[in-house]
């Protein structure tokens, strides 16, 4: 379910917009060019405000953590989708297979 409402965003580089059609699930990032213009970069704070299990899903780009914190949606086990987790997010359903995305990072605000 969209949660970007429990979490306050802090933008320490770069430049964010919500996207207008599904606020509460979408952001993009505009990064700055560094000092030396050969890269840009963005850095983005997620202070929550909810306790809950999360998951951060990146349409482009990847996580490059390898320990990702796939126990967690152990909890979440769908039958009809196994080894899947579902997106429900500006009224539609999209699936990604654990095993085959490392587009996906979860976590638990306890």
């Amino acid at each position: 379910m969209d949660a970007i409402d429990k979490f306050e965003i802090i933008i320490d580089k770069g430049e964010i917009t919500f996207l207008p059609a599904c606020e509460n699930a979408q952001l993009q990032a505009f990064p700055e060019p560094e000092k030396d213009n050969l890269f840009y970069s963005y850095r983005i704070g997620l202070k929550p405000m909810a306790k809950d299990d999360f998951a951060i899903s990146w349409q482009e780009g990847i996580v490059q953590n390898t320990d990702r914190n796939e126990f967690i949606i152990a909890n979440y086990a769908i039958v009809n989708h196994p080894n899947q987790i579902g997106f429900s997010s500006c009224g539609s359903v999209s699936w990604r297979y654990l095993c085959e995305s490392d587009k996906e990072y979860y976590f638990t605000i306890e």
